[in-house]
């Protein structure tokens, strides 16, 4: 299999109140701008990294949605295992492949793993598995006119060119293990995620500690086609598009233009096929 890196990339916003043992989700609130459109102090904006660094370990096209029917809120979901039961997986490696996505950009990289062409069907919910750390790094100008780099501990750095900063996603947001994320617009549908542990268990509010949720290991991304697609005898291709020019990293920038915190950006994609 081969990916294309042209992702488009969403922030969430969640605003709930926790719930013992439930399932929470957050939904998309306000609008992120890209820093090359402008910065604007006291704001935050995404930028195009120079590195983005994921784990891929699976990716596939289901006909039902494998986490269920999800809304925004505490309990907005009963289904806590994913669910494969109608999907076909199109690439796996159990031990993952860790691919510099920003390396790529405009081009694409052949996955080493176990390519397999799904079963002919009609599909509306293609997923995709990541490990949970993305390890980023960019070089942006701000108001101040200074360049800005990653520290490596989720700042930012006017020495260039900074250090790779290991952002590990453990909570879309704070008060509660919030696990979930639902219905981020992409020009193809939705996105949904999900923070699951190795077994694809859905963390739920008891798995809270430290302003986190406990036993993270991997983030599910599962896109809610508005059409869905057909694998047929005459299709040849599926491809995995990535877009991250504009979007994999977000910045926090204060009222004097200074970049105080700097990590990644949530992430979004599409299947194409020929």
């Amino acid at each position: 299999m081969r990916i294309l890196t042209i992702l488009t990339l969403v922030v969430f916003v969640l605003n709930t109140s926790p719930a013992l043992a439930a399932l929470n989700n957050g939904s998309p609130s306000g609008t992120l701008n890209a820093c090359s459109t402008g910065i604007a102090a006291g704001a935050s904006c995404r930028a195009t990294p120079t590195k983005y660094q994921v784990t891929i370990y699976e990716m596939g096209l289901c006909s039902e949605h494998p986490f269920g029917t999800n809304t925004a809120g505490v309990n907005g979901s009963t289904v806590s295992t994913m669910d494969k039961s109608t999907c076909s997986p199109a690439f796996t490696n159990t031990a993952g492949h860790t691919v510099d996505i920003a390396q790529f950009v405009n081009g694409s990289v052949d996955l080493v793993g176990t390519s397999t062409r799904p079963a002919n069907a009609t599909y509306g919910y293609p997923y995709i598995i990541l490990g949970n750390t993305f390890t980023v790094n960019t070089a942006v100008t701000s108001t101040d006119s200074n360049v800005y780099y990653s520290n490596g501990s989720g700042g930012a750095t006017t020495t260039s060119p900074g250090t790779d900063y290991a952002d590990q996603l453990t909570n879309f947001f704070g008060g509660s293990c919030y696990s979930g994320y639902i219905g981020a617009s992409i020009p193809i549908g939705t996105i949904d995620g999900f923070l699951t542990n190795n077994s694809l268990v859905r963390r739920d509010s008891t798995d809270f500690g430290g302003g986190e949720c406990t036993g993270v290991t991997r983030l599910v991304g599962v896109i809610n086609l508005t059409t869905p697609f057909s694998i047929t005898a005459q299709t040849k291709r599926l491809q995995f598009n990535f877009i991250v020019t504009d979007y994999g990293v977000e910045l926090d920038v204060n009222g004097a233009g200074v970049v105080t915190d700097m990590g990644s950006g949530p992430f979004s994609g599409s299947f194409v096929v020929e």
